[in-house]
């Protein structure tokens, strides 16, 4: 016989987010099975991410080779000592500056040719240098022109033949590696300048000597906490850079057996780095008290999927972007159409950062300003990150940007409430949503780790907002960081049916005009006899 009815209250669901790794028998109401176009707001809440809106007001100027348009592949922005800033935007083999909201290429030098888009774009000093493999290095100096671009004339080490793919700038100069010829030598350039690599106080360092493993190629350098940070394949190198100069460094730390994969991953946060290696992303963090560099694996929760998705990518494609603003870093895997949010706020009790995923999103790389906005690119040129929907040219309507609601997907693993044994007849879901007051949001729920989801479906017609006076600070549920007059705190119930000794949880909506977040679940259940 059923016993008298129980009420089980999940607050903040999904606060965990994404967990894929792990088996989902009685997993913890905190992780999500599915977690789509979400991101965990800042009240820790599972939420609807914010929309990626068109910012370049010319995207037919992509579409002179492919009608759809060739995507925009890396950006970088460029603030000159008098505040003066340039957003540069690579694709199509052409380097453009983002200007106002139009994209505008830059001339290049007589008879150059651009191979390829995978270019790596370094400010220093009033000037910015790019460099791509078997490519001679340009730089932009706005001082001898704003619209054209000019070649390095000066070869880094002279010597070596090939051309450099990556570099930073760092310590009064500009670093270079991963030539064409020679992946293990680094090179520095003369201080204060990006253009002089031969003679004063330039010079190169040989790692054959010292790699960890015996034997590794550079992928991408970063400037650290007063460090020179070289990343292999499979080792990571840590350079003490004195006031004296480069010809005075010392080896600091080795770390073996990891890597880095993709070069335009590696992102400083501030207070680390974060960045990909063959099994997911990781921070590097350093330890004073122990002068060690421990490794941080923070998408533990999704390795087995993102482990996959590096495997079979072009490395050079993989492009990441860290934003303090939103406290996220996400990777964009753009062959597949899908990027990987990692919340940056908390960091869970396996070093897991919480995760979520944006299917289906044509990101190619990402750029956060020094203004504090975060801008995508890809088809159509530059987005950015902001508002509740997405703004999308279409290229089949004369590129007449389109609002597209965001496919908000969130499902909870199957629970057993504590009792693994007994049978559950869940008879009413109570949410408690925060988000848009004109919503159709689909609820499915299924028993006994099946896939036989029944349904029902939220319908908040719209109108006056529930929870709003125009002036009111934050409430309990933190209401106010979304404000306007549609914004709703609504606690619709719906009427379940069926049962099983488990029970999971979804919710399907599109999302437009505020974000979403679901706040809490109240279920109304009988509980069974032992089976």
């Amino acid at each position: 016989m059923a016993q008298e009815q129980q009420n089980i209250s999940i607050a903040a669901p999904g606060f965990g987010g994404l967990n894929t790794q792990d088996s989902p028998v009685s997993m913890d109401i905190a992780f999500a099975s599915r977690a789509d176009h979400c991101i965990i707001d800042k009240a820790g809440r599972i939420s609807s991410r914010e929309g990626i809106q068109v910012y370049t007001a010319n995207p037919e100027i992509l579409a002179d080779v492919d009608p759809a348009g060739l995507p925009i592949v890396n950006m970088q922005e460029f603030v000159q000592e008098n505040g003066t800033s340039w957003l540069f935007a690579v694709g199509n083999n052409q380097i453009y500056i983002q200007a106002v909201n139009d994209l505008v290429p830059l001339d290049l030098p007589v008879a150059y040719v651009i191979l390829a888009d995978y270019w790596q774009i370094i400010p220093f000093n009033d000037k910015c240098f790019f460099f791509q493999e078997s490519q001679q290095p340009l730089v932009f100096d706005p001082a001898v022109s704003t619209t054209a671009l000019r070649i390095i004339t000066e070869d880094p080490l002279g010597a070596v033949t090939g051309y450099p793919n990556c570099g930073t700038a760092a310590f009064g100069r500009v670093w270079a590696a991963d030539f064409d010829a020679d992946s293990m030598i680094v090179a520095w350039s003369q201080l204060l300048t990006g253009d002089l690599w031969a003679g004063g106080d330039s010079g190169s360092l040989d790692l054959n000597e010292v790699w960890p493993l015996g034997q590794d190629e550079v992928v991408a350098l970063k400037a650290h906490n007063n460090f020179l940070i070289i990343f292999g394949k499979s080792s990571i190198l840590v350079y003490n850079v004195p006031t004296s100069g480069p010809a005075n460094m010392t080896l600091t730390d080795t770390i073996s057996g990891l890597g880095c994969v993709a070069r335009d991953s590696v992102v400083g946060t501030g207070d680390d780095i974060m960045y990909v290696d063959s099994t997911g992303a990781r921070t590097l963090s350093r330890t004073i008290q122990e002068k060690s560099m421990p490794i941080g694996d923070v998408s533990i929760n999704v390795r087995t999927d993102i482990k996959s998705l590096i495997k079979n990518a072009d490395k050079k494609t993989i492009r990441a972007v860290y934003s303090p603003e939103h406290s996220y870093y996400a990777v964009a895997f753009q062959e597949n159409k899908l990027t990987y949010v990692f919340d940056t706020r908390q960091v869970l009790e396996n070093g897991a950062m919480r995760t979520t995923r944006w299917p289906n999103v044509e990101i190619y790389c990402a750029h956060r300003t020094l203004a504090g906005d975060t801008f995508f690119a890809g088809r159509g040129g530059c987005y950015l990150y902001q508002g509740a929907d997405d703004l999308i040219p279409d290229p089949d309507n004369a590129w007449i940007p389109q609002t597209v609601p965001i496919a908000m997907k969130y499902y909870t693993n199957p629970q057993t409430f504590d009792s693994p044994a007994k049978l559950k007849f869940p008879r009413q879901l109570d949410v408690t949503l925060i988000g848009p007051s004109d919503l159709q949001l689909y609820v499915y729920w299924a028993y006994d780790y099946t896939d036989n989801y029944n349904q029902s479906l939220i319908n908040l017609p719209g109108g006056e907002p529930y929870f709003y006076n125009g002036t009111v600070g934050v409430d309990e549920y933190d209401l106010a960081e979304y404000g306007g007059a549609n914004t709703l705190l609504s606690t619709p119930r719906i009427n379940v049916w069926g049962s099983g000794r488990n029970v999971k949880f979804g919710f399907e909506g599109d999302i437009t005009g505020n974000q979403l977040s679901i706040q809490e679940l109240n279920i109304q259940a009988l509980m069974g006899r032992i089976i």
